[in-house]
């Protein structure tokens, strides 16, 4: 069942690397998605372009890393347990900027843009990840 775009109840929260300031942003449509990701991915520091945490008001989140060209996703769902996205090549580690902490993840655990952006919306308009994307438990 498609929750309406009215009924979105999804904030999504970035730490800005030039201020050190959380930024929050509600989600009132799937379309703002891809706004809050722009301007995040616009910002870079010495710890990589930040990752963004979209909270449901059910205390799921679904948190987005990337560098631009490939993308980590964490799922935790309402009941805490944690899933991290499967299916990128071997190669370098994805680094980004978690909240004011240097962190990186293995590439495996990368898929393309496109495809964490799809699970983005699916989270912001039905509650969980969809199936576009494959989780492992974390």
């Amino acid at each position: 069942m498609r929750v309406s775009d009215a009924a979105l109840d999804v904030i999504a929260r970035y730490m800005d690397p030039r201020t050190e300031q959380v930024v929050e942003s509600p989600i009132a449509s799937p379309g703002d998605v891809a706004t809050v990701v722009s301007a995040a991915l616009a910002l870079v520091s010495g710890r990589g372009r930040p990752a963004i945490d979209f909270q449901r008001s059910d205390g799921s989140t679904l948190i987005y890393a990337s560098d631009g060209d490939r993308a980590l996703l964490v799922w935790t769902d309402s009941l805490g347990a944690s899933f991290h996205s499967v299916g990128g090549r071997e190669g370098g580690s994805l680094i980004f900027d978690y909240f004011g902490s240097w962190s990186e993840a293995p590439s495996e655990h990368t898929v393309t843009t496109i495809a964490a952006i799809d699970c983005l919306v699916m989270h912001v308009e039905q509650g969980g990840p969809g199936t576009g994307v494959l989780f492992e438990p974390g």
